[in-house]
Parts: C-alpha cells; structure tokens; sequence
C-alpha cells in the first residue's frame, strides 16, 4: 500500500461533500473537543 492508495481511500469518506476536507476535519475536532449541543449555541 503506498501513499497514492492511503489518499484515495480517505477520499472516499469526502465523495460528494458540499465542504472541502480539511474544513470538515477541523469542524469534526472541533465537535470533539468541546461539548456543546445545538441548542447551547444559539
């Protein structure tokens, strides 16, 4: 498995996705990191 193979099998999770990548990973760590629902943001 070499690093072309690591990339396209990652692509696969974003197929499709209105987002870029890297915002949706750094919108993901951030749902991690900090316990807030919906209804505490608004």
């Amino acid at each position: 498995m070499n690093k072309n193979d690591s990339e396209d099998i990652s692509m696969n999770h974003f197929k499709g996705k209105q987002f870029q990548k890297d915002v949706i990973i750094v919108a993901v760590g951030y749902y991690l990191r900090y316990n807030l629902s919906y209804r505490e943001i608004q």
